[in-house]
């Protein structure tokens, strides 16, 4: 997936909740191969902009059981 739009990547998991932390440190570390910190702080900040641009819109939560935080993206006009 190396060189795939961020926006691609959004798209297949979106609607999932995942734990707060796991979408930066699992998701987009493992499916671009980013282990160098500034490569991966460089996706960030995409992903970011995007938020920022509205065409991705993120949803916070918490579990019921333990009260872990949870976040969930989705596209703009979904929903």
């Amino acid at each position: 997936m190396p060189g795939r739009p961020l926006s691609e990547l959004i798209e297949r998991y979106r609607g999932f909740r995942f734990p707060l932390h796991f979408f930066e440190g699992k998701v987009l570390s493992s499916r671009y191969g980013l282990f160098d910190r500034t490569a991966l702080e460089e996706k960030i900040a995409e992903f970011e902009r995007l938020i920022a641009e509205g065409r991705v819109i993120v949803q916070a939560g918490k579990n019921k059981d333990g009260g872990r935080r949870t976040v969930e993206f989705h596209l703009r006009a979904e929903g």
